[in-house]
């Protein structure tokens, strides 16, 4: 483990350097940046050390930032969109988020806050989001915190995708019924896959089923009951 003397966001000239350095960095290996705390290019948020953790999993992700975000006295509404403070913890974190690779989104790193098509898909920023929707019960939103905090998977890409699923108590709890195993606290067999029954159907199903029911007003069950067939394999047994 390793730390950073304080908690800083980039300001806008490092939201620039940053964003220069992943791309260079996804055509030579990924080095520790040298910006983080520049002050020319950082302000501080917090006087105080900064310990980068392991992030094993999403939930631990969005927990440690929790943390962080709270001893700084962070209103969640202004963090959501803080671009420069994402995309500096996410290259605080670079040795547990990396290597970078030439095949690797920039978004990743470089939070895209006004892009719907891309802001879900910041390492940090986006389990944390999840989190923050739900905290008041975050394990109804396991399927999509429980993979590794470098590699989100299929499941996280087709439903947190959807503002209108991701931000669903209901929902989400029956995505997360459907897909996690409850024995392992991981996705089942063929929860990431594109055949029947996928997340990716589910998606499409749930959206085509909205257009009669509505699906956010009724409880994870009743979603569940509603599914075809081809939802059997994963419905729970119990």
């Amino acid at each position: 483990m390793s730390q950073v003397s304080t908690l800083r966001r980039f300001n806008r000239n490092g939201i620039h350097e940053a964003r220069r350095f992943v791309e260079n960095a996804r055509l030579v290996r990924s080095t520790r940046p040298g910006i983080l705390e520049d002050d020319d290019l950082t302000e501080i948020l917090l006087d105080q050390e900064v310990e980068i953790v392991p992030l094993p999993n999403r939930m631990r992700a969005a927990e440690v930032l929790d943390e962080i975000v709270s001893a700084a006295g962070l209103a969640s509404a202004d963090v959501r969109r803080d671009v420069g403070l994402w995309t500096w913890l996410a290259l605080a974190w670079l040795d547990e988020l990396g290597p970078i690779r030439p095949t690797t989104q920039p978004s990743r790193f470089v939070l895209e806050a006004d892009d719907f098509r891309t802001y879900y898909r910041h390492l940090l920023s986006g389990p944390w989001g999840i989190f923050d929707a739900h905290r008041d019960d975050p394990q109804r939103a396991r399927a999509l915190l429980c993979t590794a905090t470098n590699a989100p998977g299929e499941v996280v890409e087709q439903i947190a995708s959807k503002q209108d699923l991701v931000g669903s108590p209901s929902v989400m709890q029956a995505v997360t019924d459907l897909y996690v195993d409850p024995s392992t606290g991981v996705h089942k067999r063929g929860a990431a896959g594109v055949g029947a029954g996928s997340a990716r159907r589910l998606a499409r199903v749930l959206q085509q089923l909205d257009l009669t029911w509505d699906v956010h007003a009724m409880s994870a069950k009743e979603i569940i009951d509603l599914l075809p067939k081809e939802f059997d394999r994963f419905r729970p047994t119990t």
